[in-house]
């Protein structure tokens, strides 16, 4: 059997899968989408290398259960590459709910930063690792809200990268370093670590061995959209994991589109308007936190938001819906080919679209309530995650996200509505459609 080179778990990855997705497309790096379901069924016997990306560990091990994660271990046992960043990093961890690949677990919460991101500066603590190859000594990655590593037998263990100083655009919580100069003083409010000199010397980037296979796992986020360091690390990576010599061996950027005619024929303007709509909707509610003072964009994906709100889902909810949008206008000739027999079947796009706009127009309203309410209790106190200001603002965070930190109620289902359109089209239409990032910003 001819080896394949790079198995995408595509499964609760969300924005941090499009947004990988995207930027390995950009860089022609090989790779297939596959779902925890076909690694269940053995298709990782085809590949060289699982990527996992980022997403909530937990909800990961959740839906590849003890025999997915028992095909992972045997394909890496065998020689297989494992390469994870944030969550997918997270879920290589010896952790109950963990792949269990090296000796290392998390810091616990009281112990580490629990919330920083953007762009920190790294010792290079293996130097001469492939993996560094045309990086300048003095380059900056980004981080976006992880964990931090704990390693339990440093022997096992090589870490390739460490934190170090972070730049002017890194955030702790929802303060911005450059602004504070008493971290005491805000460590004693907010209740959780927040200066950034805690960050100094812990471990970024590890590497490690699962039987005969190499395990490599990231808290920075290497495919960061515009992170020119980061694709040339990236790119390294693959060529490290999967020891390819037809992989590019360095990388300056982002390779071009090829020229692509968008496919022109007539798309069921149903679902189409369906769709544009639901992306007008999206685009409001988020100009309806920029002026309620909740939450500013980072960068062309991602949000800045005001402790105690959810704007990580916000801004997945809405690039996602985007997302659909683009690719749904750039493949009108399949779309109109799957459904030009005028018949709505129960499990088509078509009606999945329908059922995903009522779930999403409910949604935002309710989200529209609870952010005003968050925003009026700000006026007497903190808020945060665990800290509600009364029980309107408990009943519409529970109905809405649940009582947990990862995905949970009506976001988790409006996730799950999404991703049940948005996979099969990105998987019909990959390599057909001209996206660029240019369709991504946002002023």
């Amino acid at each position: 059997m001819v080896k394949k080179q790079v198995a995408f778990l595509w499964d609760e990855s969300f924005l941090w899968g499009l947004m990988a997705l995207r930027v390995l497309k950009k860089l022609s790096l090989p790779f297939d989408i596959v779902t925890a379901t076909q690694i269940k069924a053995g298709c990782l016997v085809r590949y060289k290398m699982l990527f996992v990306p980022g997403g909530w560990a937990i909800d990961k091990s959740r839906a590849l259960g003890d025999e997915g994660k028992e095909e992972i271990r045997r394909f890496i046992k065998k020689g297989g590459s494992y390469l994870g960043f944030c969550g997918g990093a997270g879920l290589a961890l010896q952790v109950e709910e963990g792949l269990s690949l090296v000796p290392v677990t998390r810091k616990r919460f009281e112990e580490r930063v629990p919330n920083f991101s953007g762009k920190i500066r790294i010792y290079r603590e293996e130097g001469d690792h492939p993996i560094w190859k045309d990086v300048s000594g003095d380059s900056a990655f980004h981080v976006w809200w992880p964990g931090q590593f704990s390693i339990l037998e440093s022997k096992k263990i090589k870490v390739l990268a460490s934190y170090r100083e972070p730049e002017s655009d890194f955030f702790v919580a929802d303060l911005r370093v450059n602004d504070i100069t008493d971290w005491g003083r805000w460590e004693r409010s907010y209740g959780i670590n927040l200066n950034p000199k805690r960050l100094k010397g812990e471990p970024a980037i590890l590497e490690g061995r699962y039987g005969n296979g190499k395990v490599i796992l990231s808290y920075l986020h290497l495919e960061t959209p515009d992170d020119q360091s980061g694709h040339v690390v990236l790119n390294n990576l693959w060529q490290h994991l999967t020891t390819e010599d037809r992989i590019k061996k360095s990388v300056k950027g982002y390779t071009q589109d090829r020229p692509v005619e968008i496919l022109k024929g007539q798309l069921a303007l149903g679902p189409l308007s369906r769709v544009k709509e639901m992306e007008r909707q999206a685009s409001e509610f988020i100009d309806f936190g920029q002026r309620n003072f909740l939450w500013f964009w980072r960068n062309a994906w991602l949000l800045q938001w005001r402790r105690g709100i959810r704007g990580l889902e916000y801004s997945t909810v809405y690039i996602l819906i985007r997302e659909i949008s683009v690719l749904l206008e750039s493949a009108q000739d399949w779309f109109h080919k799957e459904h030009s027999n005028g018949r709505c079947e129960k499990n088509s796009i078509e009606e999945r679209i329908k059922s995903l706009e009522q779930k999403y127009l409910t949604f935002l309203q309710k989200a529209r309530e609870l952010l005003m309410e968050e925003r009026y209790a700000m006026n007497f106190g903190l808020i945060s995650w665990e800290v509600a200001g009364h029980s309107r603002m408990q009943i519409l965070r529970k109905k809405l996200f649940g009582e947990t930190r990862h995905h949970a109620g009506m976001f988790r289902e409006l996730l799950d509505q999404i991703d049940a359109v948005l996979l099969p089209i990105l998987r019909k239409t990959m390599g057909l459609h001209p996206v660029t990032y240019s369709q991504f910003n946002i002023q």
